[in-house]
């Protein structure tokens, strides 16, 4: 495979207590805004939702069984989907977000990226670019 089971699980570390956190925006922040509340408030309450989620799955060593319990705090890793790292896009209002908004891209992951792209048969005078933004 192109990771070693160890590198594997030193990647989904590095997601689980880093990189799907905020301020990376994912499906599950900043979130939808209920109707009535203010969008402030909806959003730190999405973000302590997530932070206390991930904490909680990490601190129980993840596995088997993590939705048992719907109401359980690390029950919202099974509804997280995917997270954008590095330059953030706001879909909704269609522009990228101040390159300020959220930390660059994992050098981990723009390496990998990098390494991948730099094996695929590639068009003449074509040359693998830097990445700074992975979904």
């Amino acid at each position: 495979g192109a990771l070693s089971a160890q590198g594997q699980r030193v990647l989904l570390g590095h997601t689980l207590r880093h990189w799907a956190r905020p301020p990376n925006r994912s499906n599950l922040w900043p979130g939808p805004v209920p109707e009535g509340e203010d969008p402030g408030s909806a959003e730190a309450a999405a973000e302590a939702s997530l932070r206390r989620g991930l904490e909680a799955f990490v601190a129980r060593g993840g596995g088997e069984g993590v939705s048992a319990d719907p109401g359980a705090p690390e029950a919202v890793v099974e509804k997280l989907r995917w997270a954008v790292l590095g330059r953030q896009y706001d879909w909704a209002a269609r522009t990228y977000l101040p390159e300020d908004a959220a930390p660059e891209l994992p050098p981990e992951l723009a390496n990998l990226a990098f390494t991948v792209s730099s094996a695929l048969p590639l068009p003449e005078g074509a040359e693998p670019r830097p990445f700074d933004a992975a979904i």
